[in-house]
Order: C-alpha cells, then structure tokens, then sequence
C-alpha cells in the first residue's frame, strides 16, 4: 500500500509522466488525500501546530512553522507525522 505522501507526490506529477493524462485537479485528486490523513489533527475541530489542512488559503498560510508548502521545492515543504 503506498503511502500518503506518495500518493500526493505521484498525484502532482502524473501529468509529466505521460501526455494521456489528465491534469491533476485539487478536488478531486489532492483533497481527499488530506481529508483521510490529514483533517482529524488539521481540520476545522482542530489544527495541531497551528496548521489546518481542510483549506488551501490555510494550507498555504501555514501554521507555527509557517507555510505547509513550497511551491516548486518540495523539499522545503513541511513534512508532518506519519
């Protein structure tokens, strides 16, 4: 079973791998990756370290550590708890 966190990574790039596909849409493709990891500690009820992940202009504000995501550096990006 792939984890969540290559299954958001291979999400992002499945348009560079093969012309065929489809664009990745956030509803659709990245959203309900959060929803079953993420939302119990990041959610509306809840946002541990300050970060809630149920929203993008949250996601992207970030939380006590600043902002979730890079764009284009995914190593700068926050890496959270398994």
């Amino acid at each position: 079973m792939l984890s969540w966190k290559t299954a958001l990574v291979a999400a992002m790039l499945a348009p560079t791998l093969g012309a065929a596909q489809a664009p990745v849409d956030y509803a659709r493709d990245v959203k309900p990756i959060f929803k079953q990891h993420c939302y119990r500690c990041h959610g509306a009820s809840q946002q541990k370290g300050g970060l809630r992940a149920d929203t993008v202009a949250s996601l992207l504000a970030g939380g006590d550590v600043g902002p979730a995501f890079k764009a284009g550096d995914s190593a700068a990006s926050v890496q959270g708890e398994r």
